[in-house]
């Protein structure tokens, strides 16, 4: 039997503690089994994980990438890099 994964997206300093790390970082996520983030969901009230999806932000999600560690649920965890910007000379 096949178990459904999601992804969540994460504040990306939970990821990068380095501030210069932090700085490259524009969004982070994690990828847990679905039915661990459902009851993640239902333990912060939500009715389904549906419902959470539909209304989570960034705070929802604090704690959870060490919580899925700690738990041996985490299944993948990354994260999207800022472009990089250039100066131009004048």
């Amino acid at each position: 039997m096949n178990k459904k994964i999601i992804m969540v997206w994460i504040y990306s300093s939970e990821i990068a503690t380095n501030p210069q790390a932090h700085e490259r970082i524009s969004k982070a996520w994690i990828m847990v089994p679905e039915e661990w983030a459902e009851q993640q969901a239902r333990h912060q009230g939500f009715n389904t994980l549906e419902d959470f999806l539909d209304e989570y932000t960034f705070d929802h999600t604090v704690g959870w990438l060490q919580q899925a560690t700690d738990e041996g649920v985490l299944l993948a965890c990354g994260a999207t890099v800022k472009r990089p910007t250039f100066a131009h000379a004048d």
